[in-house]
C-alpha cells in the first residue's frame, strides 16, 4: 500500500479518507433491528447485555461488532453507571492509604 500511495503521491491517510462506506448487508441491518429492539425493551442494556441477548436469539456475533454497531447507530446506554456505595469503618480493615477502620459508622451514596 505505501508503495502504491507513493507512486500516486497520494498519502496514506487520504487514501483511507476518501474511501467510500462499504453497504449495509442485509444480514446486517437484522442486526442492527434486533439491537434497536432491544435497547427499545431495555434502555439500560450497553454493549456486552445487547451481545447476549443477540447471541440468545440465535446471532452468531462477537462484542466488538456490537461495539461498533452500537456507536455507529449512537445507542448508548441511559444508565452510565450503577450507584457506588462506601462504607466508612467497616471492622478492622485496611484502606487503600494504610487506614485501618474499627467499626462501621456512616453510609454513603455517590451518584
Amino acid at each position: 500500500m505505501n508503495a502504491l500511495c507513493q507512486m500516486t503521491g497520494l498519502s496514506r491517510a487520504g487514501f483511507y479518507r476518501s474511501r467510500l462506506p462499504r453497504r449495509a448487508t442485509p444480514v446486517e441491518m437484522e442486526i442492527r433491528d434486533e439491537m434497536q429492539k432491544i435497547a427499545v425493551e431495555s434502555a439500560a442494556s450497553g454493549y456486552r447485555r445487547i451481545t447476549v441477548e443477540l447471541q440468545r436469539r440465535g446471532f452468531d456475533i462477537n462484542h466488538k461488532r456490537v461495539l461498533r454497531m452500537v456507536r455507529e447507530d449512537n445507542l448508548l446506554s441511559l444508565c452510565s453507571h450503577l450507584p457506588r456505595i462506601s462504607a466508612s469503618g467497616i471492622g478492622a480493615h485496611s484502606g487503600p492509604n494504610g487506614s485501618t477502620f474499627s467499626a462501621l459508622s456512616e453510609w454513603r451514596y455517590f451518584g
